[in-house]
């Protein structure tokens, strides 16, 4: 079992509140947890290889609309296409 460990002040931190404001959903925060943690399974997806938007959206179950959460989760600082390697 893959596990991970984060600080417990994620929820609190910034870009957390601005991925809510920017989602206008509250809890939105565990997109971002639900990212780290398909992260921790899968590191090569972020780091050496390509990974596509859908894949993150989907690894966060994102139910909204192609696309929305990871311009989110982009303008939001907490994601850096760049350096993740992320395919269209």
């Amino acid at each position: 079992m893959a596990w991970f460990r984060f600080d417990t002040d994620l929820m609190d931190h910034p870009d957390v509140f601005r991925l809510a404001r920017l989602l206008n959903e509250p809890l939105a925060g565990w997109y971002y947890v639900r990212l780290l943690a398909w992260m921790a399974r899968y590191p090569s997806a972020g780091r050496s290889c390509p990974v596509s938007r859908s894949a993150i959206e989907h690894a966060c179950s994102w139910r909204g609309d192609p696309g929305e959460l990871f311009k989110a989760i982009s303008e939001a600082g907490i994601i850096d296409e760049l350096d993740l390697k992320v395919a269209p």
